[in-house]
């Protein structure tokens, strides 16, 4: 989308609930959340996925589009991690 909120695109699909996007620093990656889960409970898990910043649809689903990116804790096979809200790139 521009800056101005105009030419929305969709560029993500899944199974499951998604939100929360975060631009990279350099604006060529987005950081979805996706997969959440947390509505009824006081922890709140989301996976995190790094897509291209290119306009391209890209299926977030775990295991479905090999350009996805799917986040873990190294050493763990969980892709669900505890979060918030609010994500940010280090």
């Amino acid at each position: 989308m521009n800056t101005d909120g105009s030419n929305r695109v969709q560029v993500t699909t899944s199974n499951e609930e998604e939100g929360y996007p975060v631009f990279s620093p350099d604006g060529k990656y987005l950081l979805p959340g996706t997969n959440y889960d947390g509505e009824n409970n006081a922890i709140q898990n989301w996976n995190l996925t790094i897509i291209p910043a290119d306009g391209q649809q890209y299926n977030v689903t775990d295991g479905a589009d090999s350009r996805v990116i799917q986040l873990k804790v190294k050493g763990s096979d969980m892709l669900q991690e505890n979060c918030d809200d609010l994500m940010t790139w280090r």
